[in-house]
């Protein structure tokens, strides 16, 4: 076997363990966002006019984005692995590593950390319309507990 060849298949190892490990981290970030999106809107019950309670909504409704972001990471880990082996480099192979890893954790942080309230205007109407006793059409909903 040719220094290029043993090399080929480090990486095809490497990638293994890669894809197990963006599989697993794609698993914990799904589970991440949906426990921001847990509860009325959000956790922990995030007003649902608020940033999380819009995109907790858009989840709801487009179930298959659950799906796009448990399968993107474990994917595209595969597709650039697939590129570094067959160019044996190890460079590729750690932008896989990376990109994989990115695509599972980052848009949960970005979920879990969305404003979970009101605009200040958007509360200052519900609170008045709540000190009203509710009467009329609610402007926002802000409600949090």
């Amino acid at each position: 076997m040719t220094d290029r060849g043993r090399q080929r298949t480090a990486i095809v190892l490497f990638g293994l363990l890669v894809v197990a490990l963006v599989v697993l981290a794609s698993m914990v970030g799904a589970v991440w966002s949906f426990l921001a999106c847990d509860g009325d809107g959000g956790y922990p019950y995030a007003a649902r006019d608020s940033t999380t309670g819009r995109v907790c909504e858009v989840y709801d409704q487009h179930e298959v984005l659950w799906l796009v972001q448990l399968a993107l990471p474990g994917l595209a880990t595969l597709l650039l692995l697939a590129v570094a082996a067959r160019r044996a480099s190890w460079s590729v192979a750690s932008v896989g590593l990376a990109a994989g890893l990115a695509l599972a954790l980052v848009p949960a942080a970005v979920i879990n950390n969305l404003p979970d309230s009101c605009t200040p205007a958007d509360q200052k109407a519900f609170d008045a319309w709540a000190r009203k006793g509710g009467r009329g059409p609610m402007p926002a909903d802000c409600e949090t507990y």
